[in-house]
């Protein structure tokens, strides 16, 4: 879009989670509709620290305990990131059919767990954080 007006811009637009961002997805956002399509980036991190076993043994007592949740999202987490590896290089059309197959539908049954676990969470919870 470099050089033209985004000021009349709608579609999909995929951002990190810089909070800057979020009255671009707002509903009632004119003249166009913005879809938001953000990535693991910046929430996987966050997980990985806090199903890292070895790390929490090395920092001992005062280490906060490891998550059986950020375990779980790491797992399936790494199930998408599989997929992806698989298809890389592919098509543009190849990409979209498998996404719309495989990754797709793990990232929505993560989505619906994740809110799961933290219904049961205290918000004061590292893993609630995360979640978050």
């Amino acid at each position: 879009m470099r050089g033209r007006s985004c000021q009349n811009w709608n579609g999909l637009l995929q951002v990190d989670v810089f909070s800057g961002y979020n009255r671009l997805y707002a509903p009632e956002h004119k003249p166009g509709h913005i879809v938001e399509a953000r990535c693991c980036s910046d929430a996987k991190p966050k997980f990985f620290e806090l199903a890292d076993i070895a790390a929490s043994a090395r920092r001992g007592k005062n280490a906060p305990p490891t998550s059986p949740i950020a375990l779980e999202t790491v797992a399936r987490i790494d199930a998408v990131f599989s997929v992806e590896c698989d298809i890389n290089g592919a098509s543009a059309a190849e990409l979209l059919r498998v996404q719309r197959q495989a990754s797709a539908p793990l990232f929505a049954a993560l989505g619906i767990w994740l809110r799961a676990e933290h219904a049961k969470l205290s918000r004061h919870v590292a893993i609630a954080k995360a979640i978050d």
